[in-house]
């Protein structure tokens, strides 16, 4: 992993330790790095569609990792107290039947981290690469803004805190930033 994602990655369990969450579903894991990250109190469970993972072309950094094959999780209900969706959300084609799913298994103060790269940024990117042979991502169905975020969110959750961040070997702000992340708590 990158410098860059590994600050990335400590920085988001600063806020899970900062609400004493002890059940994390990290959605849209890949290989489960994050669970090298976090301390080892906390229950970590890791679901991904990654087919690369299913034929384990890829390395799993942990044992509770779930190959998600539909939209349902295969768990029970209030089963968490804190679901992570880091840089997930712009590939997600229904996401109001995902959030609906994410409340199903999170408990009664649970919590909600969307981490997204910033829709301005990405359009800037997009823009002063367009001459040297950028090609986008495919699998993105959507790009966020922090007030798209809130808006999806504004009638089933309640807004907890936003930070809007960009990292240059440190987590640090600027004028546009690269990236976001809104947490939200169950209601």
């Amino acid at each position: 992993k990158s410098k860059n994602q590994i600050i990335e990655k400590k920085y988001i369990f600063e806020k899970i330790k900062k609400y004493r969450k002890k059940k994390l579903l990290d959605y849209g894991c890949n290989d489960c790095f994050f669970s090298t990250i976090i301390d080892s109190k906390i229950k970590y469970y890791g679901v991904d569609n990654n087919k690369e993972l299913l034929n384990k072309k890829v390395k799993i950094f942990h044992k509770k990792f779930f190959f998600l094959r539909k939209n349902k999780l295969p768990f029970k209900n209030s089963y968490f107290d804190c679901i992570i969706l880091s840089h997930v959300l712009p590939h997600i084609y229904d996401p109001i039947s995902l959030l609906i799913e994410f409340k199903r298994v999170l408990n009664t103060n649970g919590i909600l981290i969307i981490i997204c790269p910033n829709k301005l940024f990405k359009f800037l990117y997009f823009f002063l690469n367009i001459f040297n042979n950028y090609i986008p991502d495919e699998t993105i169905s959507k790009h966020y803004s922090l007030s798209d975020v809130k808006s999806l969110l504004q009638k089933n959750w309640k807004f907890l805190e936003a930070n809007e961040y960009s990292i240059e070997n440190k987590i640090k702000k600027n004028y546009i930033n690269s990236r976001f992340i809104t947490i939200f708590k169950k209601i």
